[in-house]
């Protein structure tokens, strides 16, 4: 088959694609690889139908068998590597990123730096963040994905800097907007986040941490219904989320409903693990919220919240009833 015989072939494949007849573009795709085994084109799209229909297995075996005819594609390890990641299986993903670490790409680089996050080493997620900054030092993604390793390190500074410079190359990164007040609420300026936050669920409704964290900012500035509508916007986009759930158990203690707390509470501690980073310490109406037993990093397996909660004498201090929840993983 000769290169215009080739072209014509795919695209015919991809008309089939497009036009909802994948079974005719599978076949098709196999008697282009009979006659043109070496053509890297036709296994990306063949993994990329298979992909469409939901058998991310299967093309994961085509590319597999396409680098044994072609070892060292870059595109064919770089879509092996999303496949595999994206299946959890973040090992094996490594391995074929590795692979490519010698052709200085920030494209490897990043999505090296991704699994390791996923992974729990943050140490290795930084050097290969920046890594790919040096390489395309324009890719804003990057930069916000650093000040986010950089964030859930607490280097604070660092990370509102790496942050701001994601937001200077892309305005619109609804992302980066988010970690940039993650990156304010953690300082303790609850209402410079909330601009920021604002930005990123108006660009991204769908981001659930940026409603979360505009419904935490905005209960520390006791501004409750706001919080609330917050709150409950993010709980509808993720119903199982225990941080969630403990997040509207405090809005729900600043305004009297200290049922309605506890089943919040005792929800969270059902859904699992919480990741109270910001949550730790704050104070409200002067009581100060209390999170110990961080043993474990910031997924605690023993941790009490202590909490305040009550009503205000005359003097305005706080008359409060001490609640502690305690959940043990042995």
């Amino acid at each position: 088959m000769n290169e215009l015989q080739l072209h014509t072939c795919l695209e015919q494949a991809l008309a089939f694609v497009e036009e909802g007849k994948t079974l005719h573009a599978v076949q098709l795709y196999y008697r282009i690889l009979c006659r043109t085994p070496r053509c890297p084109d036709t296994y990306l799209q063949l993994a990329r139908v298979f992909l469409h229909q939901s058998k991310p297995a299967t093309a994961e075996r085509v590319l597999t068998q396409a680098l044994s005819i072609l070892p060292g594609n870059t595109e064919i390890l770089l879509l092996l590597g999303d496949i595999t990641a994206a299946r959890g299986k973040l090992r094996r993903a490594l391995r074929w990123y590795s692979l490519l670490r010698s052709r200085r790409l920030a494209a490897v680089h990043m999505r090296l730096g991704l699994v390791h996050k996923r992974l729990g080493d943050v140490r290795r997620a930084e050097v290969e963040f920046r890594t790919a900054i040096r390489l395309a030092p324009r890719l804003p993604q990057v930069h916000a994905m650093l000040g986010e390793i950089l964030l859930s390190t607490r280097r604070v500074a660092e990370a509102t800097a790496e942050i701001r410079r994601a937001l200077r190359i892309d305005p619109c990164s609804a992302m980066a907007h988010r970690l940039l007040g993650a990156a304010l609420l953690s300082n303790h300026r609850p209402a410079e986040a909330i601009e920021e936050l604002e930005l990123a669920v108006d660009t991204d409704p769908g981001d659930t941490h940026a409603w979360h964290l505009c419904g935490e900012a905005l209960l520390r500035l006791r501004r409750l219904a706001e919080a609330e509508y917050c709150l409950t916007r993010a709980l509808s986009l993720d119903p199982s989320s225990p941080d969630l759930r403990a997040t509207f158990g405090f809005l729900c203690l600043q305004q009297g409903e200290r049922i309605k707390a506890r089943d919040a509470f005792t929800a969270a501690l059902a859904w699992g693990n919480l990741h109270l980073s910001f949550l730790t310490p704050i104070s409200f109406h002067g009581v100060q919220l209390h999170l110990a037993g961080a043993r474990t990093g910031p997924c605690l397996s023993v941790w009490d919240v202590i909490f305040g909660a009550g009503s205000f004498s005359a003097s305005g201090k706080p008359d409060c009833e001490v609640v502690a929840l305690e959940k043990r993983n042995n």
